[in-house]
């Protein structure tokens, strides 16, 4: 068996390990297929009754939300539906930290090729944009920002050059801007009054437009989400 092979079966496996893991972890937090047990109540229920293992099931639900077909920020409203503003941001962010970690070293472990087979075309050029001297603003910014895939830029910085101090840097810092916004909206619903919940609409909405009034964010939002045209 050549080297080659071997790292793509034993990538494969654990691939295959961690959506079992996923599955058992939806089991585990009582989050079935069911719209009666996808509620928010029914969860925020369930991961209350967990008792001293709430705070780990909270990173554990941001951190293998991928890997249970969880949005991300559908995982952090439930996080902040659940905590509160406080710990949740604690929990969602340390949360996305664990998981762009992941990603990260994953993809540094696959290398570039195996990374790019997986790859859609129209994503491959943010390869180059991760690997640029800016790169770890772009981490940082993509991170934060609201809407977007997480899974896939972290991915890309890990086959880019981004050292892994600088990945990690602007995954904390994007991390706790992007837990804080979801997770304060999700808090504001907990007490069901108008004002918090415009108050954290505002935030949200001011989290997703505000970074378009500057034109480098805009190029930056423009050349990752867009995709390009091929001659």
């Amino acid at each position: 068996m050549s080297p080659r092979y071997r790292k793509t079966l034993v990538l494969v496996v654990l691939v295959a390990a961690l959506f079992g893991a996923g599955f058992y972890l939806r089991e585990w937090l009582g989050i079935g297929l069911s719209p009666e047990d996808l509620s928010p109540s029914k969860i925020r229920e369930n991961l209350l009754a967990l008792g001293p293992a709430f705070p780990l099931a909270c990173v554990a639900l941001v951190a293998f939300r991928s890997f249970m077909g969880i949005p991300s920020g559908a995982a952090l409203l439930l996080i902040g539906l659940v905590a509160g503003t406080s710990r949740g941001i604690l929990y969602g962010s340390l949360g996305l930290i664990v998981s762009g970690s992941f990603i990260f070293t994953l993809a540094r472990m696959a290398g570039r090729e195996a990374v790019e087979a997986r790859t859609p075309k129209r994503f491959r050029h943010v390869l180059e944009l991760a690997g640029q001297r800016p790169g770890v603003l772009l981490v940082m910014f993509g991170t934060g920002y609201p809407l977007g895939l997480l899974t896939p830029l972290h991915a890309m910085a890990g086959i880019s050059s981004m050292s892994i101090l600088g990945f990690e840097f602007a995954l904390g810092v994007g991390a706790v801007i992007r837990a804080s916004t979801y997770i304060y909206f999700g808090s504001s619903l907990v007490e069901g009054e108008w004002l918090p919940i415009l108050q954290a609409s505002g935030v949200m909405i001011l989290a997703v437009v505000l970074p378009l009034a500057f034109p480098p964010s805009r190029r930056w939002l423009r050349e990752v989400f867009r995709p390009r045209e091929e001659k």
